[in-house]
């Protein structure tokens, strides 16, 4: 059972898909694939679905590449919709060869939905694909996965470029759903992977990521340039929030980024390259963030948060990290902003081991850090940063918290003209 005829000549099925796979089908899942275009249903998925199968599918490129582009779902997953019996351990995708996904269409997850274990083995491109449904759990313009597990294959190279979200999550939107689940992207193994012009909607955050009480795994090298979010983290969004299914408490946001990593001119209203409510995030040695903006609140590279009844937020970035350039347009923090409301019970942890601050600005405190009432440690160079108010480098509050909290400048940490 390889494949199903010409997909020029083979007519939709009543669901629009190229490939529809349920709980009763009984082949090898094995198909191969070229190109996959205008193939979808209105009120379901796209051009290849797989619904509560336990099987393992196989997407095979032909002569090395499989094209999905034009296709459209009203649903979920305009190209590729996996969602097999995930929590029980079986079924799952793995597209073999390169995959170009362009201009591909759905309510969420505009090129690809999944539920499952789905696996890229081999490049993959995704441009130009759209998520048109707004609200939560709605959104990821080119991915969208809910409660499953996306990996690629050694040496990979991803990219996402152009892609666009109504909702959160301009070009991948990554969350836990079910408590006995754990959504996690993991593109550790990739030899490269770039986040460039993704858009998140305008009242909506994660212009490149959006993370929502799962995990994301980003390798060595990884790039993200002039990704934008109306609300938070113009290049990633890491939320922990509370789960829709009980209303009980969910994983921990994790962020966990490689070595040399780069945020360039990426915006959103806060925290224009990053914003961390209530999570884990770890930037590995020599990252660079340069020309980020926080247009109407706070933090032009970074933002950090904790609140009431939440874990608390934790940013670790590693030895060598650069922030250069980097704009509150009209709040604090100029380069990183991080607080703590007045009733949390734990309290946000900054670690900077060791950083360049150049040339930052915030409208009102802290041209390169803003603390208000978090606890840390500071280890870097200021130089040249700028404050319309307090702190021309650091500015440090104990905000409306109990007792005052700590915030450590280790020695060797050198400022120059701020």
């Amino acid at each position: 059972s390889r494949g199903l005829g010409d997909v020029y000549k083979r007519q939709p099925n009543d669901r629009g898909a190229y490939i529809y796979l349920d709980g009763s089908y009984t082949g090898d899942g094995q198909f191969d694939i070229d190109t996959l275009s205008g193939w979808g249903a209105p009120n379901f998925q796209g051009a290849v679905v797989n619904s509560y199968t336990e099987k393992d599918v196989v997407l095979n490129a032909v002569d090395g590449v499989m094209t999905f582009t034009g296709n459209k779902a009203g649903d979920a997953g305009g190209a590729v919709y996996n969602a097999p019996l995930a929590l029980n351990g079986n079924g799952s995708m793995t597209l073999n060869g390169k995959s170009v996904f362009n201009g591909n269409e759905a309510g969420r997850g505009g090129a690809v939905y999944n539920e499952g274990t789905l696996t890229f083995n081999g490049d993959a491109e995704f441009s130009g694909n759209i998520a048109t449904g707004s609200g939560e759990w709605y959104g990821g313009g080119a991915i969208l996965n809910v409660d499953g597990n996306i990996s690629v294959a050694e040496g990979a190279e991803l990219s996402f470029t152009g892609n666009t979200s109504n909702s959160y999550g301009g070009a991948v939107y990554n969350g836990t759903y079910q408590n006995n689940a754990n959504g996690t992207i993991d593109f550790t193994k990739a030899a490269s992977v770039t986040f460039s012009n993704n858009h998140a909607g305008a009242n909506y955050s994660g212009g490149g990521i959006m993370n929502e009480n799962g995990a994301v795994k980003l390798g060595n090298g990884v790039k993200f340039e002039n990704n934008t979010a109306g609300a938070g983290g113009g290049a990633i969004m890491s939320t922990t929030g509370v789960a829709n299914e009980t209303g009980t408490a969910t994983p921990v946001a994790t962020v966990e980024i490689g070595t040399g990593a780069q945020f360039l001119n990426n915006e959103a209203g806060s925290g224009g390259a990053i914003h961390n409510q209530r999570g884990t995030l770890t930037i590995g040695e020599n990252a660079l963030f340069q020309g980020n903006t926080a247009k109407t609140y706070a933090g032009g590279a970074i933002y950090s948060e904790t609140i009431s009844g939440y874990p608390a937020a934790k940013v670790t970035i590693k030895n060598g990290a650069r922030f250069i350039g980097n704009k509150s347009e009209t709040s604090h923090g100029g380069a990183i902003f991080q607080y703590i409301a007045k009733d949390a019970s734990l309290n946000s942890v900054l670690d900077v081991q060791g950083a360049t601050f150049e040339g930052n600005i915030a409208a009102k405190t802290g041209g390169a850090i803003s603390n208000w009432g978090g606890e840390g440690t500071v280890t870097g160079t200021f130089k040249n940063n700028e404050a319309g108010t307090y702190g021309g480098a650091i500015y440090h509050d104990k905000y409306e918290t109990i007792g005052f909290p700590y915030l450590t400048i280790n020695g060797g940490t050198t400022f120059e003209n701020n």
